[in-house]
């Protein structure tokens, strides 16, 4: 995944990365007992969630609102894998799922 991004110069580091496969795990957990996401499969997740997500990640700049986050995306790859520390993210979605990030 990471020479993907850096295709799209998308830097990330392995600590990033590694946060991104710890929240792979819990969204594939969750997904268990609430349909958060048809794409369960690592490659595919990491493509269609990830990826997707942080071709943004360049572009945005101060507070950022992703609403109707759903599972958490495009926030939570954004927030793992920003240097920015001006960016601030807000996620809202109407469910209420008792996530914590």
């Amino acid at each position: 995944m990471k020479e993907l991004l850096e295709k799209y110069n998308i830097k990330i580091t392995d600590e990033m990365l590694n946060k991104l496969q710890i929240f792979y795990a819990d969204v594939i957990e969750k997904n268990k007992v609430l349909n958060l996401t048809r794409v369960v499969e690592k490659s595919d997740f990491f493509v269609k969630h990830y990826i997707d997500s942080l071709l943004t990640l360049n572009i945005i700049n101060g507070r950022v609102l992703d609403l109707g986050t759903g599972a958490g995306f495009p926030g939570v790859p954004l927030k793992i894998c920003s240097t920015n520390p001006n960016l601030e993210f807000v996620l809202l979605d109407s469910l209420k799922n008792d996530w914590n990030f």
